[in-house]
């Protein structure tokens, strides 16, 4: 591999906020990032199935199967579904794609031909009964709707989110406000030429957004549970688009998803979040994550989403 390949890549995925700024300072503009997005490697993750249930598929991304919090989605939330286990390189993959490697559960799923495909993070908490998940699912028809989501919302999975555009008030606010990660994150929105983001509506965060977003459109992010209909992933020519790197995916489905609003569903179903177990939380994470909103917004700016 290219030294400088690697070593830029080392440099994204480093904790240390000196790193991300170096890494940030590569690119000239906007094309330059976006570029070396479409162009990171992908490393191929290994497949491992769990026989059961066919007409419901579950597809779950995680680091390791024998982790256990993939041994819960096993033995526990998804019991008696069939199952599909996307297994990253070990012991650790440096070019981890989220996308990539859902992409790959998905067309391995296909191949069963289910009603739904459910795409899951591996860090989820086992509340209603995989028998009560079955049996909701089963009330509704794979083809006239495209997505179900949860009733009652979730905190990380069927939650409400908006786009919207930082206004002067915004601007203002950072630059007053003491955390110099917040400073420098605006920087690269600037360098880069962000106009749109995706922001949380509900809680106290989402009322300070509000406050400083101009709202454009409110949406419901499919987020860490999705479930999708067999007729709607067949008719996409990439499920989830393989240049968001662990980030942004899921607002990119779920603003198209929106679409349709007759093809939304909803399922009486509970299943709890742990948030932030595999990327970790912090202003390293937020920074990373300027990648994918760089993105996002470069692709709402030019059409290719529909706001």
């Amino acid at each position: 591999m290219n030294e400088e390949i690697a070593n830029l890549n080392s440099k994204f995925l480093s904790s240390n906020i000196d790193d991300l700024i170096s890494f940030y300072g590569h690119f000239r503009d906007r094309e330059e990032l976006i570029h070396w997005m479409r162009n990171r490697q992908k490393n191929e993750p290994n497949i491992i199935t769990v026989e059961g249930q066919s007409n419901v598929v579950v597809v779950i991304p995680t680091a390791d199967m024998n982790s256990q919090r993939a041994q819960d989605c096993k033995n526990h939330i998804f019991k008696g579904l069939h199952q599909i286990y996307v297994e990253s390189v070990k012991p650790r993959d440096m070019f981890f794609n989220y996308s990539h490697n859902v992409n790959v559960g998905v067309t391995e799923a296909l191949k069963l031909k289910p009603e739904w495909v459910i795409i899951s993070n591996d860090d989820m908490l086992l509340e209603d009964s995989p028998q009560k998940l079955l049996s909701e699912i089963a009330k509704q028809d794979f083809e006239v709707k495209d997505v179900l989501f949860t009733n009652p919302l979730g905190d990380y999975h069927s939650f409400l989110r908006f786009i919207g555009v930082p206004t002067f008030l915004y601007s203002m606010t950072v630059r007053i406000h003491p955390n110099r990660s917040r400073h420098y994150r605006l920087k690269l929105w600037q360098k880069f030429q962000l106009k749109y983001v995706d922001a949380l509506y509900s809680g106290s965060t989402g009322f300070l957004s509000k406050l400083t977003y101009r709202t454009e459109k409110v949406h419901l992010l499919t987020g860490s549970f999705t479930m999708l209909s067999r007729k709607y992933i067949e008719k996409q020519t990439q499920l989830l688009d393989e240049t968001f790197i662990n980030g942004g995916e899921d607002t990119d489905l779920s603003l198209r998803i929106c679409e349709n609003q007759k093809g939304i569903g909803y399922i009486n179903y509970k299943i709890g979040d742990r948030i932030g177990t595999s990327l970790g939380n912090g202003w390293s994470r937020i920074l990373r994550n300027v990648v994918n909103e760089v993105y996002l917004s470069y692709k709402i700016e030019e059409g290719l989403l529909k706001l």
